[in-house]
Order: C-alpha cells, then structure tokens, then sequence
C-alpha cells in the first residue's frame, strides 16, 4: 500500500505542475494573440490575466464536480479560506499597510456580497432544519444566476478600472506577427489548454484515490490537498510580492481570485451537474463556508472602515484557519 501511495502522491504533484506551467502557457498564448488583433492590454490584464490565477481551481472543479461534488466545492471553497486564511494573512503580517479606500472598496465589498450569498443560499437548500454535520444543503439556480451575474460586474468593473489606470493606451504598439511568432503562440494555447486539461484529470483521480486509500472523506481531500495545492500560484505571487514590498499588489491578486473562485466556480459547477443543483455537504455547509465567510469579514471589514490592513487582522484570520485545519483533521480521525 505505501508503494502505491507513493505512485498517487508523485502523480498529484505531476498533475498539479501540468495545471500550473499549463496555465502560464494557455495565458501567454491567449494574450498574445489578443494583442495582435487590437485589444488593448488593460482589457487583456483586466480579462485574461485577471482569471488566470484561478485556473487550477476551475479546472479541477469542473472536471470533479460530476463524480465528487464534495471534491468540488472543497476545492474551490478551501482554495478561498487559504488565500485569505493563510496566504492573505501572511502578507498581513509581513507587511501591513495603508491603503485608499477606493481601491479596495468594490472588491472588498463584492468579495464579502459573494461569500454571505453563497451561504444564505445554501443554508435556504438546507434539506431539514437540524444544524448537523449529516445535514446537507443545497446551491441551486437562482443563486448561481446572482453569483454569475456579480462576476460579469467584476469583470466589467476590472476593465473599468484598468482602463482608468492605463497610460497611454492608444499609443500601445502591437507584438509583432510573424509565422514564427503565430506559431509558437498557437502552440502555447494548445500545449497550456492540453497540459491544463490532462493535470486536472491527474490532480483530481489522485486526490480521489489517496482518499479512498487513507480512508478519508473526499470533502477534506478538497480543501486541503486540492484547495492548497491549486492556490500555489497566489502563494508564490505573495512571496514575490512581499520582497519587493509590494504586499498590496499581493491582496489584490487574492481578493480578485477569491471572488471568481465563488462567483464563478460553484455557479458553472451547478449546471454541469444538473437536478436540483449542487449538494453542499454539512462539513462545508456548517464549518468551511462560515470560517471562510468569517475570515473574509475580519480581512475587508476593519480595512474599510480605518483604511489600513493591520498585523492584527492577519494574526486573527491566520489562527482561525489553523484552527479550522486542526478541526478538520480531527473529525476524520474521531
């Protein structure tokens, strides 16, 4: 058996860097060739580049969401409750800043409409009234068209905002297209899309057969192996950003992700598996969605209101994550 446990290990983490290199490949190729037909980059940053980041965790979900809802929504919600819990709060307490509100404000206050209305929305699912963990809830239609339509405005906001910063957008010159440079940018596109599909399967059969081995729920595979394992690239985006002292470029990049992981994940996740809509279970319905919920408040709230991200907030937000872990671990052992 631990032979074979090494086998799925090594193949999630080769499922996991397809995902990852795939998606800096599928977002090169894509910009590239957004540019030569004439879009404007802040368009491009504000679009491509903008769910770029999320791409793991969309990917995965959707491709899990048929056989392993719990895997899905694990994923996509626990990708959330590690940016903010763990990454976010990191940058929090490497660096606290001062911000202008204005910057933060929209999608401070979009990330928080978005976290609050997927769980009213799955509580009003809830299939009894007992507050159970063996009671499950239920995201249906109407909150997934809420949730789809918020994430049109965040992107329409995004190119808003992008368009307000850009300098000298009209004087842009476009990347040359030559064959060679066609070439080599279709081949990203269909190397990035072919490497982003094929890790997905890997990342998301692997995960699934280390739970069955372990012994483990699927829904705690999901948010944390699969969760932790798909936010690396906003880990490694706050790392590098932390050294330059540019933490607020890193919380940035997280709310933005954060925000279409919930807005456009668990909505498209709906669809696919059609019926009555997706079953949340009371794992994620009583425990990951309030704590994510939570830590997303201490995160935006304070800041809006005294316009500084503080050491505090993130010393907060991090230990109710560890504590959320430790629960987690503790009830699949108990």
């Amino acid at each position: 058996m631990s032979d074979n446990i090494v086998v799925i290990c090594l193949l999630l983490v080769v499922g996991l860097v397809l995902i990852i290199k795939g998606g800096d490949y599928f977002v090169d190729g894509a910009s590239w060739l957004a540019e030569v037909s004439g879009i404007p980059k802040f368009i491009v940053g504000a679009t491509i580049v903008s769910v770029a980041t999320t791409l793991p965790e969309i990917v995965v979900s959707l491709i899990s969401v048929k056989s392993s809802p719990d895997m899905a929504i694990g994923n996509a919600v626990g990708s959330v409750v590690f940016n903010s819990g763990v990454i976010m709060a990191i940058a929090l307490i490497a660096q606290p800043f001062i911000i202008k509100r204005k910057d933060y404000a929209f999608k401070g206050i979009l990330l928080t409409v978005v976290m609050g209305l997927l769980v009213a929305f799955s509580l009003f699912g809830m299939e009894s009234k007992t507050i159970s963990l063996n009671t499950n809830g239920l995201f249906g239609y109407i909150g997934s068209a809420i949730l789809l339509v918020l994430f049109i405005v965040f992107i329409v906001e995004n190119v808003i905002s992008a368009k307000k910063h850009a300098s000298a957008s009209q004087d842009e010159e476009k990347p040359v297209a030559n064959k060679k440079s066609v070439t080599i940018n279709l081949l990203k596109l269909i190397l990035g899309t072919a490497a982003i599909g094929g890790g997905a399967i890997l990342l998301r059969n692997n995960a699934e057969q280390l739970a069955i081995k372990l012994g483990l729920s699927k829904a705690l595979i999901g948010v944390t192996i699969l969760a932790i394992g798909t936010s690396l690239p906003e880990l490694v985006t706050m790392i590098i950003a932390v050294k330059k002292g540019q933490a607020s470029l890193s919380i940035g990049n997280i709310i933005g992700a954060n925000t279409i992981d919930l807005a456009i994940i668990l909505p498209l996740s709906v669809f696919i598996v059609g019926g009555s809509g997706l079953l949340v279970s009371g794992l994620h319905l009583f425990i990951t969605m309030p704590v994510t919920l939570l830590i997303i408040a201490i995160g935006i709230i304070p800041t809006l209101i005294f316009k500084k991200f503080t050491r505090t907030q993130g010393v907060m937000m991090f230990a109710i994550y560890l504590a959320y872990f430790v629960f987690n671990i503790v009830y699949v052992l108990a």
